[in-house]
């Protein structure tokens, strides 16, 4: 399988990458919502998407993923305590 790593913490990246990679996942990276945009193709099975990231958010990111890729798999990520089911729901998601 094949994820697409968006987050621009280049730190937290390597750290999923190295993780991944344990168990024979490829990987590949993005630094933005747009680079994501940019880099997903029909050979990516999963996203793994940073909640906070600028100019373009997680939230942002993944409408725009799911408007040109209906069928995305995505998983939203965060390091921040704070952010809750209610906030996904404010979406329809």
């Amino acid at each position: 399988p094949t994820v697409l790593i968006v987050d621009d913490d280049p730190n937290i990246q390597r750290v999923i990458c190295r993780a991944l990679k344990i168990i024979d996942v490829d990987t590949r990276c993005a630094s933005s919502g747009q680079e994501a945009l940019d880099a997903y193709d029909d050979n990516i099975d999963a996203v793994l998407l940073d909640y906070t990231m600028a100019p373009m958010d997680g939230v942002d990111t993944l409408l725009a993923l799911r408007a040109a890729h209906p069928d995305a798999k995505v998983a939203m990520m965060s390091g921040r305590h704070d952010v809750s089911e209610a906030t996904m729901s404010e979406y329809g998601l």
